[in-house]
């Protein structure tokens, strides 16, 4: 959102996702910040309201179909169990030549706050 800065509009697939985006991320600190995760009163996205970035990257990006997105479709979606944030990483299709030394090589250089 352009005129509020350190603010962005989400649009979710359906009510349901919406829900469960404020009842997981409202109030989970992230990068020493708090979120605060609410319902807008703008239903969607406008595509007049997308604008640059200060880094020159666009404001919008749909990941509706992107490969990474486990929402595609609703027998994709069933399978999904949805948890809340926590210190657990769940990590999917990692790459056959990623061996434990080199995971656990990247999880000690990530610094959590």
């Amino acid at each position: 959102m352009k005129t509020i800065p350190g603010t962005a509009l989400v649009e979710m697939g359906d009510e349901y996702a919406v829900e469960r985006a404020v009842t997981h991320l409202n109030n989970v600190k992230l990068f020493g910040k708090r979120l605060n995760v609410c319902v807008s009163k703008q239903h969607s996205v406008v595509p007049s309201q997308i604008f640059e970035l200060e880094d020159g990257t666009s404001s919008y990006k749909d990941f509706a179909m992107s490969k990474n997105n486990r929402f595609t479709s609703a027998g994709q979606a069933s399978k999904n169990i949805i948890q809340p944030p926590s210190c657990v990483l769940h990590y999917y299709n990692v790459p056959l030549c990623v061996t434990e030394e080199t995971f656990t090589k990247v999880g000690t250089e990530i610094q959590i706050v």
